[in-house]
């Protein structure tokens, strides 16, 4: 008998507890036909709870209460308010969709699972209005921006060394517009401009392949070693010296400065060039003569030994060497106009071709009249021409000082001095030139002995005119 209560009062217990619950799920039933399940996330909002109304609320709440953190590269943040760009919700019926999708005889589901419902949430705002408030952020003062410093090659105990690029703060405006607006598109909560690579980046870093390249060279160039024997000096171009010279550019390429090599090779010629020396010259007539610079000194040829310097520079050459010279000296004990040249003595009125050290042609001359002297010095048969008109300089009226036809002419130099035939002298020699009848300048010579000189004569030969 007490058996059977026992179990009547189970029963009973039992069928309340169902009766609770069955009450229970109706009610939820009923609840969960107007509210979204518990757990329910929309697009990021909890709308657990909440009518399609209150849904729809709390989505135009998110949209229109928007502001967006914006991170900068010192982890400074700043906030851009929806508010500051007009931005609206664009009201529609995807929630009522949604919830009319929800099946209420199932809500108890929802004490269990999470369900996470992604909608598009349609809204506008001022473009312009976002533009500006983008200008204005303290990231984008110039104040703040600070640009970046690439990769350098700097030399440093005997080698180019890589000195490491600085990251600035200056921002890339080509990037930070379009990166914001795609995080308010997307209605998200932050974004880190450093790791959207809102920043203008160094051109170089010590991992470019240019940097490593470029050092690799310049490193190359050290090892030249270039040393010059000038007479009792020695002069010795070494690491230190070429990383004076060679540089990378600002497009991290290799360099050498012509122009601090050829300040270089200049000095060489303070320390191993020789002056002309005047030489004596011994006339055919016995008389002896100083002719100035007539021996020449050695010069270095300083454009010439810059190339040369340089290239040895880029191919790393080790070597003992003289400078390149533009001129040699000439060798002791030789004539520094050689054994055959054409003479001139202004005061004997005479000229004589002498060749391999002997005279093979002598004639009388009339030279330039007082004022209009013959130059003295060392020259050269520069050109011949046959039948040429010899011209005077333009006087105030516009004519020439002269216009003079010669059949022989045989320049010496470029102002216009030569040998040439004068058929208008009456004679040759003696004083004449100093007696009213010299020439402008040039050597008059008779017409037969011109025309026998000029076949015998070479373009180059040296040409001494003295005293």
């Amino acid at each position: 008998m007490e058996q059977l209560k026992i179990q009547k009062k189970w029963l009973i217990i039992a069928a309340s507890v169902l009766v609770v619950l069955g009450i229970g799920y109706f009610c939820g039933v009923m609840y969960f036909t107007e509210h979204f399940f518990l757990r329910t996330n929309i697009s990021g909002i909890d709308c657990s709870g909440r009518t399609a109304e209150e849904a729809e609320q709390s989505l135009q709440d998110h949209v229109e209460k928007y502001v967006l953190q914006v991170i900068d590269v010192n982890e400074n943040v700043e906030e851009i308010k929806g508010s500051d760009f007009e931005i609206e919700h664009l009201m529609d019926d995807e929630v009522q969709k949604v919830h009319k999708k929800q099946n209420p005889y199932l809500w108890f589901v929802s004490l269990f699972k999470e369900q996470n419902i992604e909608l598009t949430i349609d809204f506008k705002y001022n473009e312009e209005l976002l533009n500006a408030a983008i200008a204005n952020m303290e990231c984008m003062k110039a104040e703040n921006q600070v640009a970046p410093v690439s990769a350098t090659l700097a030399y440093q105990n005997g080698t180019f060394e890589i000195v490491d690029e600085v990251y600035g703060t200056q921002i890339d405006v080509e990037k930070i517009y379009p990166v914001i607006r795609e995080s308010v598109d997307a209605l998200a909560a932050s974004v880190n401009l450093g790791e959207k690579g809102c920043y203008v980046q160094p051109v170089y870093t010590t991992e470019s392949e240019k940097v490593l390249a470029t050092q690799a060279e310049l490193n190359k160039y050290l090892t030249a070693n270039i040393t010059y024997s000038l007479d009792s000096t020695v002069v010795t171009v070494d690491k230190d010296k070429i990383a004076e010279w060679v540089y990378a550019d600002a497009d991290m390429n290799p360099v050498i400065s012509a122009e601090k090599v050829k300040a270089f090779t200049d000095t060489l010629g303070a320390s191993y060039n020789t002056p002309d020396e005047a030489q004596t010259l011994t006339t055919p007539t016995g008389k002896q003569v100083s002719i100035s610079g007539a021996k020449k000194g050695r010069i270095v040829g300083s454009d010439s030994e810059c190339t040369q310097l340089i290239e040895e520079i880029k191919a790393g050459t080790v070597t003992t060497r003289s400078p390149i010279l533009s001129q040699e000296a000439t060798p002791e004990g030789e004539l520094g106009w050689g054994t055959t040249y054409v003479e001139v003595d202004i005061t004997e009125q005479h000229m004589w071709y002498i060749q391999n050290g002997t005279v093979v042609f002598e004639s009388d001359v009339v030279t330039g009249a007082p004022g209009r002297d013959t130059p003295t010095g060392i020259f050269e048969i520069l050109t011949k021409k046959r039948d040429k008109v010899l011209k005077g300089n333009i006087m105030p009226n516009g004519q020439r000082e002269y216009e003079t036809p010669v059949s022989y002419w045989a320049r010496v130099t470029w102002t216009g001095i030569g040998f040439h035939d004068a058929t208008w002298q009456a004679q040759f020699g003696g004083q004449r030139y100093l007696q009213g009848y010299g020439s402008h300048g040039c050597i008059n010579m008779p017409f037969s002995a011109v025309k026998e000189f000029y076949g015998m004569i070479s373009v180059g030969d040296t040409v001494i005119i003295h005293k």
